[in-house]
C-alpha cells in the first residue's frame, strides 16, 4: 500500500493565477491525490473475496480421569468454532504428526490413536472423543484436525490428565462396638512408566482438614471427632483407622461422608519420582445389636385417590434382657391412620428373643398421584431401653425405606445408526432401536415399526414383535438400508421408529407409546445424477401368501413377484400402502399413512420403507387371517394392486 503523507501539500511551482487560484501543475497534482484517495478507500471498503473467507478455529480442550475409571468423554471438535462454513464433524481426524513421538507399539489412524501403555483415544461420528486409560498416571496431548464445508482445516490439541484413584469405603458395625478398618485397602496407585503398579505411601494417610460434616480434625490429621456419632482415629504406626461409635448412636438417615487423603509414588521412564494426591471418602452404618426392625408394604402399587396402603413392621429383641417402653415411629407421621401390634403392644416390654408385629394403614391422596416421584415412602424407627451393667441403655433401630409407587406405563424408544455418515452408493446403514418399558407393569402386544423410505422391516429380540415386555425391560429392534443415488442428493437420511403396547393387567388399558428419529448426515461433494423415469406401461402386482405360528411375526417381501411396466420406471418400494377389504372384522382400522392396519382379534400389518409387509399376530387365535390388500407405484406414479393372505398355524 502506498503511504500518503498527512501533512498539507505545498506546490513547488511559482506559477499561480490572480486571486490565489492554483495553476495547471497544482491542479494536476491535486487530481492525482484525489484519485489515490479514492483507490485506497475502495480497497478498504471492498476487500477481496479471498480475504472474506475464514476457516474454522480450534479450541484446545481435554479432561481428567482417574486410573480407576475406564473412560472419559472429551469435547473434541464440538467446542471448536466455525468460520465462514460449517464444521463437518464427521471429517474430524487424528493427524499423523503428533506433539510428541509415540512409544513403540503405538498406532495412529484417522479415528483411533493408540498410545501403548497409556491409553486409547477414539473420535466419534459427531466429532467428540473418548479416552480409555491403561491405568498409568500422567499427562498426554494428541493433535487432531477439523475440516469445514469449504475444505478449510485447522489443528488443535486434546489433553488428558490421568490421576491416581481412591475407592470409596463403607462399613457397618453395631451399637457401641468399635471397628478397625484399612481405608487404603481398595485404593489404587498409578502405574510406573514400565506398566507396573506404583506404591501407596501409607504414612501419608490423613483425614482432610476441610470436611462437609460438623466435625473436628486434629492438627496432625489423625483424629476426627464427630459429636454424638463417634471418634475416628488413624494409628500412626499401622495407619489403620478405628471407629469408636458413641454408645447411644445408631444410624438412621445420616448421609454424611468423611474424606481422607494419601499419596502414591510412581516412576517415569527416566527414573524420576512422581507423587499424586488421592482423596477418598468413608461412610458408615451403625445398627442396634439388641433391637431389629423391618418393614414391608402391601400392595406396592396404587392408582386412585383413597387406595389403602398397608405397612407391616416386625420388631425383634435379639438381646438377653427385656426392651422396655417399646415405641415405633413412622416417617409418614400423621398419615398413618391405624396401627395395632401383636402379641406385644407398643409401650410394653418386649421379652428377649421375641418379636412383635405392627400393622399400620395409610391412604393415597391427590398429592401422591400428582407428584413427579409418584411414590409413598415410609421409614420406621423402633426405640426402647434395656439394662446393661446396672445402667439404663437406650436402644434404637431403623428400617430401610419401604415404597409404594403409582402405577405407570410408557415406552421409551431410542435409536442409533452406523456408520455415522454416508458417502457412497451401495453403502449399508444399520439401525438399532432400543425399546424400553419404563412403566412398573408388564405390557403386551408389542408393535414397533418404521415406514421411513429405504428402511427394512424391523426384527426385535429378545422380545419379538407381538410379545410381552416386562417392567423396566428392554428389547432391541434392528433394521438396515442400502444407500441409493437418490439418497445422496439429500443432506441427511432419517429413520423414524414408533412403538406401542398395552398393559397385561392393571387399573386401565391405555396404550403405551414411544417414538424416536435417527438422522445420518450425507457427506458427498456432488451427488450422482439420477436418471428421469421413462414413460411406459404401468406395473403389475401379484397376490402373496404367507404362514406363521401363533406369537411369531412374519415378514413378507410382497414386491418379489411384482413387476414394473418397463426398465425405465422401476417400482418404488416406499410407495407400498395397505388397503382394507370387506372381510375385515368390526374394530379393524387402517391408520393415517396406510402403513399400519390392525385386524381386530388377529394382529397388525406393518409396511416398511423397503416395501416389506410384516404381520404381527396378537393373541392366541389361529387359522386364516382376513385377507388384506396393498398398492404399489412405479417411478412414473402408475399403480397396481394385489392381496396378501396370512395363515397362523
Amino acid at each position: 500500500m502506498q503511504h500518503v503523507d498527512p501533512r498539507p501539500v505545498r506546490a513547488t511551482t511559482s506559477s499561480r493565477s490572480a486571486g490565489g487560484v492554483p495553476g495547471r501543475t497544482g491542479l494536476l497534482l491535486l487530481a492525482a491525490l484525489l484519485a489515490l484517495a479514492v483507490v485506497l478507500g475502495l480497497q478498504v471498503a471492498h476487500p477481496s473475496s479471498a480475504a472474506a473467507a475464514s476457516g474454522p478455529t480450534v479450541v484446545d480442550g481435554g479432561g481428567t480421569v482417574s486410573v480407576s475409571t475406564y473412560e472419559v468423554l472429551l469435547p473434541g471438535a464440538r467446542d471448536d468454532v466455525a468460520g465462514s462454513s460449517a464444521i463437518k464433524f464427521g471429517l474430524t481426524a487424528f493427524t499423523a504428526a503428533q506433539p510428541a513421538p509415540l512409544p513403540a507399539g503405538s498406532s495412529v489412524s484417522e479415528k483411533v490413536l493408540f498410545d501403548s501403555g497409556f491409553g486409547t483415544w477414539k473420535i466419534a461420528g459427531d466429532g467428540r472423543m473418548t479416552f480409555d486409560t491403561a491405568g498409568v498416571t500422567g499427562t498426554r496431548s494428541v493433535r487432531y484436525r477439523i475440516t469445514d464445508a469449504a475444505g478449510l482445516t485447522a489443528e488443535g490439541l486434546q489433553t488428558v490428565v490421568v490421576t491416581a484413584g481412591a475407592g470409596d469405603d463403607r462399613f457397618e458395625t453395631t451399637q457401641g462396638r468399635s471397628l478397625t478398618l484399612d481405608l487404603l485397602a481398595n485404593d489404587k496407585p498409578g502405574r510406573n512408566a514400565d506398566g507396573s503398579l506404583g506404591t501407596l505411601d501409607r504414612s501419608s494417610l490423613r483425614f482432610r482438614a476441610a470436611q462437609g460434616a460438623p466435625v473436628t480434625v486434629s492438627s496432625d490429621g489423625l483424629v476426627l471427632t464427630f459429636p454424638k456419632i463417634g471418634v475416628f482415629t488413624i494409628d500412626p504406626r499401622t495407619r489403620l483407622a478405628t471407629f469408636a461409635p458413641d454408645v447411644a448412636y445408631v444410624t438412621i438417615n445420616d448421609s454424611y461422608a468423611l474424606y481422607y487423603t494419601a499419596q502414591d509414588t510412581t516412576r517415569t521412564a527416566s527414573g524420576a519420582t512422581e507423587h499424586h494426591v488421592i482423596t477418598g471418602q468413608v461412610r458408615w452404618t451403625v445398627t442396634a445389636d439388641r433391637l431389629a426392625v423391618s418393614e414391608r408394604v402391601s400392595p406396592d402399587l396404587f392408582f386412585h385417590v383413597g387406595d389403602t396402603i398397608t405397612w407391616t413392621t416386625t420388631i425383634t429383641n435379639a438381646g438377653t434382657t427385656p426392651v422396655a417402653g417399646l415405641a415405633l415411629t413412622h416417617s409418614l407421621g400423621a398419615r398413618i391412620l391405624t396401627q395395632t401390634c401383636t402379641p406385644v403392644a407398643l409401650g410394653s416390654a418386649l421379652p428377649p428373643g421375641s418379636s412383635t408385629t405392627c400393622t399400620a394403614t395409610s391412604r393415597a391422596n391427590q398429592r401422591d398421584l400428582d407428584a413427579e416421584a409418584a411414590t409413598i415412602s415410609d421409614t420406621v424407627v423402633a426405640t426402647g431401653t434395656t439394662t446393661q451393667g446396672g445402667q439404663s441403655l437406650p436402644l434404637r433401630a431403623h428400617s430401610g425405606s419401604s415404597t409404594a409407587s403409582r402405577i405407570t406405563q410408557g415406552l421409551t424408544v431410542t435409536g442409533t445408526a452406523s456408520p455415522a455418515t454416508v458417502t457412497t452408493v451401495g453403502q449399508r446403514v444399520d439401525y438399532t432401536f432400543a425399546v424400553r418399558n419404563r412403566g412398573n407393569r408388564s405390557v403386551k402386544d408389542l408393535v414397533v415399526g418404521s415406514s421411513s423410505p429405504g428402511v427394512s422391516a424391523l426384527v426385535c429380540a429378545p422380545v419379538a414383535l407381538g410379545g410381552t415386555l416386562g417392567d423396566n425391560r428392554t428389547t432391541t429392534c434392528t433394521a438396515s438400508r442400502i444407500v441409493t443415488a437418490a439418497d445422496l442428493g439429500a443432506t441427511s437420511l432419517t429413520a423414524t421408529a414408533k412403538g406401542t403396547a398395552v398393559p397385561v393387567s392393571g387399573f386401565h388399558a391405555t396404550a403405551a407409546n414411544g417414538a424416536t428419529t435417527v438422522t445420518v448426515p450425507v457427506e458427498v461433494g456432488s451427488p450422482p445424477v439420477v436418471p428421469a423415469p421413462v414413460p411406459g406401461p404401468g406395473p403389475t402386482a401379484n397376490a402373496d401368501t404367507a404362514s406363521t405360528s401363533a406369537g411369531g411375526p412374519v415378514v413378507v417381501d410382497v414386491l418379489t413377484n411384482d413387476r414394473p411396466g418397463g426398465p425405465g420406471a422401476p417400482l418404488v418400494a416406499s410407495s407400498v400402502r395397505l388397503r382394507t377389504s370387506a372381510a375385515l372384522p368390526a374394530g379393524s382400522a387402517l391408520y393415517g399413512d396406510a402403513k399400519t392396519l390392525k385386524v381386530a382379534g388377529r394382529g397388525v400389518f406393518l409396511v416398511s420403507g423397503t416395501g416389506q409387509i410384516t404381520f404381527v399376530p396378537l393373541g392366541a387365535a389361529t387359522g386364516p387371517v382376513p385377507m388384506v390388500g396393498y398398492q404399489v407405484a412405479d417411478a412414473n406414479g402408475a399403480t397396481a394392486r394385489a392381496t396378501l393372505a396370512v395363515t397362523v398355524g
